[in-house]
């Protein structure tokens, strides 16, 4: 049953917490369920064929690129104070389903024209096991 977070001696004392199934490993109420792969590309550009707009969202579906999960593309820039001025993050990711996950963003990264750095990432994906729900355990 849950009573509160500990950090640095302090405990903070709540009736529920609601966080992301990774930090509860420890408990054996979560397991593994798959993994996502992401890419943060730094760019000297904003994305080709957007009207050279400052950030922009794109979701590329499963079914265009034979794929069982969509690969989505966020991309910010220097309006949000993420950058310096004429410079752009973009991330790219989707949910891993070869022993290529790298590959399986290509798609993606190809939409986003010269890329300055990448930076690569494969991270595991957790879930309440079944049975396990927050609400009815307190």
């Amino acid at each position: 049953k849950f009573v509160g977070v500990t950090s640095e001696g302090e405990t903070a004392k709540a009736k529920m917490v609601i966080g992301d199934p990774s930090y509860f490993k420890s408990t054996g109420q979560v397991e593994k369920k798959g993994q996502v792969v992401r890419c943060i590309c730094l760019l000297s550009h904003p994305v080709p064929n957007t009207n050279d707009i400052g950030s922009t969202q794109l979701v590329i579906p499963q079914n265009q690129v034979g794929r069982k999960k969509d690969i989505y593309i966020a991309v910010v820039g220097s309006s949000h104070n993420v950058a310096p001025q004429g410079r752009y993050i973009a991330i790219v990711s989707t949910i891993v389903e070869t022993s290529n996950p790298e590959k399986e963003l290509e798609p993606g990264l190809k939409l986003l024209g010269d890329i300055d750095e990448k930076f690569f990432s494969v991270d595991d994906i957790y879930e309440p096991e079944a049975g396990v729900n927050s609400a009815e355990n307190g």
